[in-house]
Order: C-alpha cells, then structure tokens, then sequence
C-alpha cells in the first residue's frame, strides 16, 4: 500500500505479543506515513486479516498503545508489590485458613478491571482516530457525523417529539444525546420504520393520497412489505454526535449531514475500493427509512451498500436547504474505516480545492 511500510525499523516490546480480539489472530505493527512531504511515519497495530476475512478494521498508535499498556502493568505490579498484603495472604495459607480462590480473587477483580480498562481505552483511540483523519479530510467547517444504535437503557431522556422525530437532530448536532422510543416519536410511520410499532393501518392510504408520493396505497404496501422492517428487540434507539461516545460496538450506522462537496468526498471514498454498482444507493422512502431502516437491514446481513437520503420532502423542512444524509451502516464502516487515508481525501490537488471550498463557505456564512 501507498504510505505504508512492513518493514519495521525498530524491535517492538509487544511484536508478537498481541492478537486480534474478533478473529483471534495475530496482529501486526506496521509503518506509516502521511502522504505529506517530509511527514513523520508512525507506527500503528492493525489487522492484516480483515480484508480477507472481514474482521474489525483496526488502526491504533502504537506508541500511545505501548505507554498504556506499560502503565497499566505498572499498577498490576504495584498490587502484588505490597508486601503487607502478600505476606498476610501467604500466613493464612500456610495455616491453611485461607481458600487461595478467596484470597485472590479481589486481586483477580482489580487485574480484570485494569484489562476492561485497557480495551474501552483501545475502543477509544479507533474512535478519537476516525475523529482525527475526518477533521484533517474535510476540515473544521464540516460537522461530525452522527451514529446511532439501540439499547435497554435510556441514554438521554428525550420529550415527546410531534411529527418527525429528526426534529430532535438539531439537539444531536449541539452535542447532546436523545433516546427514542414508541412514546417519544410522534409520528406513526416513524414507529414503524424504526421498529417500534406495526405500520399503522392508515400508512398506506395517507402516502398515497394525502401526501402523493406513491400512485397507489397497493405500491406503498408493496413497498413496505419488500422491504420487511424487523421489530426493535431493545427498549430504545439512541442518536449522538460521533465525539460524544466510547466506541464502535453495538452501532448500527454513522449518519452524515452532507452539502454536495461534501457528499462528493463520501461516495468517492465510498468507491475506493470496489466497482460494485449498489456501493452508493438512492432509495424511495422516508427520512427514518432511508438512514434507520436502510441501515439496520444492510449492517445485519453484513452488506456493504451505503445510502443517500433525505429526498423525502416531509423531512426536509428539519434541515438545511443543501444537506442531504449519506449513512453507512457499521458492516461497511468496519472496511471503509481503514479505506480513509488511502482514498482521494489525503493528498491529491482535486480534493485539496473541494476542502477549500468546504471551509471557505461555511467560514464566510
């Protein structure tokens, strides 16, 4: 690959040492430069496998790594170190008063602490790196984008919305967290396209009729029932700004709010890597259908299609004029992740006048 070197300058202390937590093999530390001239290389751990396998994408600083993990060592030491507590330990079991399971396994709790403690902080570097490559593609100007997923437990206590619930985006956007669930979404096809509730027996007719975006109430039963909804299995789905949580896992998709510059940006990294026709689809539906349901079908089947959306012109009152939403659902995200750096948004004269553009827009506003 362009801007990458295998061929390592220096002896790692964790070469060898460490493996892949999904597909549970070895990880490499591999050299990397910015297409920059005269930019530092840097050395980052990654997968090699993913491609080959679809494994988690993983590109994480290695320095950073090491420092962690040698202070993380530093503090498991220090327990056994203390030598009031080990000789206490070892006088019961030489009277044979202690049950050795018992005796360690407040230590036991304190070293799997210590190692949860090292993987939300790996999670978090993937996340505050994707933050980083972002900000230096599209500069400052362009907003970070949202990511949304579904849980039992209410993340940010959200008021009833009436009629579309992207009228809370604007919330999001302000870097606050809103939980969605059949009581807060005030619109009945909103419950039904994000899993909430069945459609609503007036849905077709009220599209068809009222709103005058089918022909017939048949195209949009036959719309809906193609498209085959699942039912939420979590009490809730979450919306926040991309900054303002730990980590991939458990995401759905990551929403961008998108003006054709920076919509020309995302489908072309989104093509970087393959010729498939369906890489970027435009599909007939709602606001919710085009970034929720879109998404939560590709992700769980492991597809690799992203979408555009917002043509829905009940939705687009909620935003600006020139912003529509392209959404990649996390199964393509995990591939496109480490795609970033290679594509056209890192060091080619093309793209540097569109992020110029970019920037100079927003700053003149």
């Amino acid at each position: 690959k362009r801007g990458t070197n295998t061929k390592l300058k220096y002896d790692y202390l964790l070469r060898g040492l460490l493996y892949c937590y999904h597909c549970k093999r070895k990880l490499q530390i591999v050299l990397k430069k910015n297409s920059r001239r005269n930019a530092q290389s840097h050395s980052y751990i990654i997968c090699a496998d993913y491609k080959k396998r679809g494994c988690y994408p993983l590109s994480i600083n290695y320095e950073k790594f090491e420092k962690h993990i040698i202070y993380v060592a530093k503090k498991i030491c220090s327990i056994y170190a203390d030598k009031e507590v080990f000789y206490s330990i070892y006088e019961k079991y030489q009277n044979k008063t202690l049950d050795i399971r018992e005796g360690y396994r407040k230590k036991v709790d304190q070293i799997d602490k210590a190692i949860f403690d090292i993987n939300n902080k790996t999670a978090k570097m993937e996340i505050e790196k994707f933050i980083e490559n972002y900000r230096e593609a599209f500069g400052e100007a362009a907003g970070l984008p949202v990511v949304f997923w579904y849980s039992d437990e209410e993340t940010g206590h959200t008021e009833k919305i009436g009629g579309c619930f992207f009228k809370g985006m604007q919330e999001v956007r302000a870097g606050n967290t809103i939980s969605l669930n059949a009581e807060v979404i005030g619109c009945g096809g909103g419950k039904f396209y994000t899993g909430f509730a069945p459609m609503p027996e007036h849905v077709p007719g009220f599209v068809s009729l009222k709103e005058k975006y089918k022909k017939t109430p048949g195209m949009v039963k036959e719309f809906v029932d193609e498209l085959g909804i699942p039912r939420a299995e979590k009490k809730y789905l979450h919306f926040a700004r991309i900054d303002r949580v730990e980590h991939f896992d458990g995401l759905e998709g990551i929403l961008f709010l998108a003006t054709p510059d920076i919509l020309s940006g995302l489908t072309t990294w989104a093509y970087f890597d393959n010729n498939s026709p369906d890489t970027v689809m435009a599909m007939f539906g709602s606001g919710c259908c085009s970034v929720v349901t879109q998404a939560v079908l590709e992700n769980r089947m492991g597809g690799k299609r992203t979408f555009l959306g917002f043509f829905d012109p009940s939705v687009r009152p909620w935003f600006e004029a020139d912003i529509l939403s392209f959404t990649i659902p996390m199964s393509r995200f995990r591939v496109m992740y480490d795609t970033m750096r290679e594509s056209c948004l890192f060091g080619t004269p093309a793209w540097a006048k569109v992020r110029e553009r970019i920037n100079r827009v927003k700053n003149a506003e």
